[in-house]
């Protein structure tokens, strides 16, 4: 990605801190936004059962918003959890066909959310 993609896309992210058990989405909501977590860890949450924790470098939102269907999962703040939003309508514009493609087979791979690196 070159210098100016980069400061582009770090332009349509916006950080935004939770508090400890804020839900930040919730299963069957509507995909809005995908988030990257900055800092603090998340738990995610399957039909009333914790399937994953997520830290630092690691991002959810993309299923729905790849897929255009519901949240699949409930995702809440352990702690204090900043994270890197992105709208809907930014990530539509800002990602690449070749990087769709990758996260739409990586997510095809699993039925549960399973966490992804960043870094």
């Amino acid at each position: 990605m070159d210098k100016e993609s980069r400061a582009r896309l770090s332009d349509a992210f916006e950080s935004v801190t939770y508090n400890d058990g804020a839900e930040i989405v919730r299963q069957g909501d509507e995909g809005t936004f995908f988030f990257v977590i900055e800092s603090g860890e998340v738990t995610v949450i399957k039909n009333d059962e914790v399937v994953n924790t997520l830290k630092a470098g690691q991002y959810f939102g993309e299923l729905s918003l790849l897929n255009r269907i519901p949240r699949v999962a409930t995702v809440k703040a352990n702690g204090t959890v900043r994270c890197a939003v992105l709208p809907a309508e930014a990530f539509e514009r800002l990602i690449s066909y070749d990087t769709r493609t990758i996260m739409i087979e990586a997510a095809n791979l699993y039925n549960e959310p399973q966490p992804h690196n960043l870094n």
